[in-house]
């Protein structure tokens, strides 16, 4: 798999061809150990417009999947967003990544054991994979 390093081997354990019944897909990766979990979801929405004010109105709940954490830039996509912190009921290190590209909304979500989050250079190179396969996989 495209996501695995020299930490971890990272295998789909479920996929969805419509989240929350919206045009798109989502899919849940995990390690060999299930130590930690990558959940990419991708919404496709009828314009580059929506799926950024989906987005940014977004921004203002971002504690709800990331406790803790302030939002920052981040270099993948059109507005790029990333927060770090843990998940909201503290059991796990967590990171949100958001950005669009085009009318496609990504949301990648990573998670893995307190103390051991995932580096925000890890995080933004999936996010760039994620970026190249839209830009392949959309119609212009």
């Amino acid at each position: 798999s495209d996501l695995s390093d020299d930490e971890d081997t990272f295998t789909v354990q479920s996929t969805n061809p419509g989240p929350n019944g919206l045009p798109g897909a989502s899919a849940l990766f995990v390690n060999e150990d299930d130590t930690r979990a990558i959940a990419d979801t991708i919404v496709i929405y009828p314009d580059a417009e929506t799926a950024t004010t989906t987005l940014r109105e977004a921004l203002p709940r971002i504690d709800t999947v990331v406790a803790d954490a302030t939002p920052k830039p981040a270099p993948v996509g059109t507005d790029g967003t990333m927060a770090v912190g843990t998940s909201p009921d503290g059991s796990k290190a967590a990171t949100l990544l958001l950005f669009t590209h085009g009318p496609a909304l990504v949301r990648l979500e990573f998670q893995s054991a307190l103390g051991d989050a995932t580096t925000d250079e890890y995080v933004i190179n999936v996010g760039k994979m994620q970026q190249i396969a839209l830009r392949t996989g959309l119609p212009q």
